[in-house]
């Protein structure tokens, strides 16, 4: 180790084996300007020990990138390294010589002089003469006559100076054509772009989204990447013969997807066919022929389809409905539906165990009107031949044109409320039904409130801030306890990463204000049991609710409750049972999509909200009361056996509509052709050799 005055300084490389050669005369020309510094080179293809990456780790980092933002995805480590024992560390581009002493002198550091060299892309405007490094990317050995492939802005005969530095150079590299160590699966395919932008992608969304799902391997371990890559990622391209690989790369390409805008057609396939072997796609993945959706079997019991393992309300409403069938003992099998919803929310709940294949005549599908279709194409087999029944939810009291589209595709439609069947069943051509809503008991309610009363809510931004409305809560918190601090408000929410906008509106309504406290994360079963357990009250001012489960799950803690009296919790919160809050209508406004800005929804009076707070704080008792009132009344509305009694009654009559619509049509007979067919057998009884 060397150094220059009281740093001590290092220049660095990363590069392929077939770059060695280069990194040599790299090095050369370095020491030679400053030879009391040290110089090197860390292999791309057999890193050190001490970047403190595992093998697995880079296997699945070589499988990611290529090779050019391999090294640059490892560079932080290589520095981090190398900065344990040297003051500065230089990185240099592999493929270079350096001319004259680099300038790098200050604080110790970092230094990073690959985009200060000379290079084909800027030697039309830069001169040669007072460079100290140069670089010689997209220089090819064997033609040795132009600068760079193509049309290059630079042309030796016409910069002689530069083509006796080329020559140079040349004379210092030697020709090497070994292969890219992490450039080919273990069969001989190259890697391709595609490929590795959909292992990047699913193993981010994996970590991020469903950190207890099985990762995608990497393309280093014998033939598993491979064949990962020929299988289909979601249901839909299972059912169209589809791989993940074909539909990464239509997904890569504008031009497919312009010219095949259906990528499930057969213009696609017939392109892979024809033209796609010849331009990246491997034979082993070659789309294959659809399938025939199977037909059920005329058995009682439903198939029911949604989001089971999706943390957001939708999905927690479609376990309910498994909840209450096993209540009923109908007979039912699961259709877990994660893909079209994942790019957003996270899956990483338990499966349930009724996974199978839709067999029954019957499906219950638990997501909402615009989800419909794209399950259903998913999912043919649940839509196939059988009485579809969607479980549905609005917030609004108009059911917009724009969801009308998903009338078409069910038989009935249960939804969560009174208010919702209002608005649904408005437009509905099918019938619309209520179904009492269960809401599960957890036992007696654990209290534990902590020594300032904690108003607690909860939300995912997905359901959209605007009709959530946490800013008005923070706004009625604050005016309730200007001047207190034997108050806090807790708000938990998820997905803020997703709604960058509604976050950051939030975090700056709150900023300052140390009784208020964000969570913005998931929590465990038992974290969210015990903020359940240390809130003092339960605070809503909705814009608009369905149904209200997360009010509902309060109360059912005996948790008090104060909430918008409009909509769907305007059916179960009462004076009696918690407080109620008047509202006005107001316009929706731009930029709360699903909601047509024209349409209307709840503005909750924040001084009576404020008030309500107040009481809550100042009469620990009549809150207690109302708490405990609350928790009765759902134990005697919205318990499991009635919901299972009206779910299995409603599934009865839908397989009996589902059994007539099968039972053969009599085909009426033209009275003339059965005078013809009578007398014909009046003549065959009467003489039987006639027919002779």
């Amino acid at each position: 180790m060397t150094s220059t005055g009281d740093h001590r300084v290092v220049a660095c490389t990363v590069a392929t084996r077939a770059q060695l050669s280069a990194t040599r005369a790299l090095g050369t020309s370095y020491l030679r300007q400053h030879p009391e510094h040290d110089f090197v080179v860390v292999d791309l293809e057999d890193p050190p020990d001490w970047l403190g990456i595992s093998e697995d780790e880079y296997f699945e980092l070589a499988t990611a990138y290529d090779v050019g933002e391999l090294a640059e995805v490892i560079t932080p480590q290589v520095v981090r390294g190398l900065l344990e024992k040297y003051d500065v560390v230089v990185k240099l581009p592999p493929r270079a010589l350096v001319l004259a002493p680099l300038a790098f002198f200050g604080s110790p550091g970092f230094v990073d002089l690959s985009d200060s060299a000379l290079a084909h892309w800027n030697l039309h405007e830069r001169p040669l003469e007072g460079a100290n490094l140069i670089r010689f990317d997209d220089y090819d050995l064997s033609t040795p006559w132009v600068i760079a492939p193509g049309s290059p802005q630079v042309l030796f005969s016409e910069r002689p100076e530069l083509k006796r530095i080329y020559d140079e150079y040349a004379s210092l590299v030697e020709p090497h054509d070994a292969p890219y160590r992490f450039g080919f699966l273990a069969d001989g395919t190259p890697i391709t772009a595609p490929m590795r932008t959909l292992f990047d992608e699913t193993r981010t969304h994996t970590n991020l989204l469903n950190p207890t799902g099985e990762k995608p391997p990497h393309a280093f371990d014998g033939d598993h990447f491979r064949e990962w890559l020929r299988l289909p990622a979601t249901p839909i391209e299972r059912v169209n013969g589809f791989n993940r690989l074909v539909l990464a790369v239509w997904r890569s390409r504008v031009d497919l997807q312009v010219a095949f805008p259906h990528p499930f057609g057969p213009g696609f396939r017939q392109w892979c066919r024809l033209h796609g072997t010849h331009e990246g796609l491997p034979e082993w993945a070659l789309p294959g022929e659809p399938l025939e959706p199977a037909a059920p079997i005329d058995q009682f019991g439903v198939n029911v389809a949604g989001y089971h393992t999706a943390e957001l309300g939708v999905g927690e409403m479609g376990r309910v409905m498994l909840r209450v069938l096993e209540a009923a003992e109908v007979p039912h099998v699961s259709v877990v539906e994660e893909h079209s919803i994942t790019t957003t929310v996270r899956t990483a709940l338990e499966a349930p165990t009724s996974i199978g294949a839709p067999r029954f005549p019957v499906s219950l599908i638990t997501v909402n009107g615009d989800f419909t279709a794209p399950l259903l194409e998913a999912n043919p087999e649940v839509g196939h031949d059988r009485y579809r029944i969607g479980l549905w939810a609005w917030e609004l009291e108009d059911f917009p044109a724009s969801m009308h589209h998903g009338y078409a595709h069910v038989d009935e439609i249960w939804t969560v409320s009174e208010f919702s069947r209002r608005a649904i069943s408005a437009h509905s051509p099918v019938p619309v039904h209520t179904i009492p809503v269960p809401v599960p008991d957890p036992g007696e309610p654990r209290r534990e409130p902590s020594g300032r009363t904690r108003f607690l809510f909860a939300f995912d931004y997905n359901s959209t801030a605007g009709r959530k409305n946490p800013y008005g809560l923070v706004t009625a918190f604050q005016a309730a306890f200007e001047e207190r601090d034997d108050v806090e408000l807790v708000i938990k929410s998820t997905n803020s990463h997703s709604n960058v906008a509604s976050a950051e509106r939030l975090r700056l309504l709150v900023a300052g204000d140390e009784r208020i406290t964000l969570l913005e994360r998931y929590l465990t079963v038992g974290e969210l049991a015990d903020l359940y357990a240390t809130s003092h009250a339960y605070v809503s001012l909705h814009r608009g609710e369905g149904f209200g489960l997360t009010v509902a799950e309060a109360m059912i803690r005996a948790i008090p409750v104060i909430s918008t009296d409009y909509s769907g919790t305007a059916e179960f919160v009462t004076p009696e049972t918690g407080w109620p809050i008047p509202y006005s209508t107001t316009e929706v406004g731009p930029g709360w999509a699903p909601y047509p800005a024209g349409a209307r929804w709840a503005d909750p009076d924040l001084d009576s909200a404020a008030r309500a707070m107040r009481e809550v704080a100042d009469d620990p008792k009549e809150a207690r009361r109302r708490g405990v009132a609350g928790r009765a009344h759902l134990l005697r509305t919205r318990q499991v056996d009635a919901a299972a009694s009206w779910v299995a009654e409603r599934l009865t009559a839908a397989h009996e509509e589902w059994r007539a619509r099968h039972e053969p049509v009599p085909v009426p007979v033209p009275p003339s052709l059965a005078r013809r067919v009578a007398r014909r057998i009046i003549r065959t009884v009467r003489s039987p050799d006639s027919l002779a």
